[in-house]
């Protein structure tokens, strides 16, 4: 199949077909090399930011519970981090941008705005560098080593995705 110009996708229960995937040139996905940086791919902001203001959103908040303030809060630390370090961006960027957004005069009287702010600082904590998640998704590429849709071969381990399963879909 693969020598014809297809394509392969093999669900493994193991590190069955690790090997042979990796011989054959392949991409071998599983929970400890799967990495997810939300500006990894980013190359217009102004096309980009809402998308990922809301897969932020729903990370920090997986019931939906930030109102419109919070979320163009978090569209501002969103365009701000991207536009500071591109698709060096990371999760640690936009609390960074909150954390000052908090601490700046322009919200000193403004004791709702800051509690909203304080409020996605906490919630995003867990997917910064320091945090539970981090190491998931406050890296600085994609994923933890190259690959694409280009790709003829890819193989996902099941075996250990219990602690990667509970971050995306708590």
């Amino acid at each position: 199949m693969l020598d014809s110009g297809g394509f392969a996708v093999v669900f493994d229960m193991g590190d069955g077909y690790k090997s042979l995937c990796e011989n054959m040139g392949g991409v071998y996905l599983d929970g400890e090399t799967l990495r997810f940086n939300p500006f990894a791919n980013i190359t217009d902001i102004d096309q980009s930011a809402e998308r990922v203001r809301d897969q932020l959103s729903v990370m920090a908040s997986p019931n939906g519970n930030l109102d419109e303030v919070h979320e163009g809060l978090l569209l501002q630390a969103v365009r701000a981090s991207w536009l500071a370090k591109k698709k060096q961006a990371r999760i640690d960027d936009v609390v960074d941008f909150l954390k000052n957004a908090r601490d700046n005069d322009q919200y000193v009287e403004s004791p709702t705005i800051r509690s909203r702010l304080d409020e996605m600082i906490v919630l995003l904590d867990q997917y910064t560098a320091n945090g539970t998640y981090g190491r998931y998704f406050n890296i600085f590429s994609l994923m933890s080593r190259p690959c694409g849709m280009t790709q003829k071969w890819w193989c996902w381990s099941w075996a250990d995705w219990k602690t990667v399963r509970h971050c995306w879909l708590r």
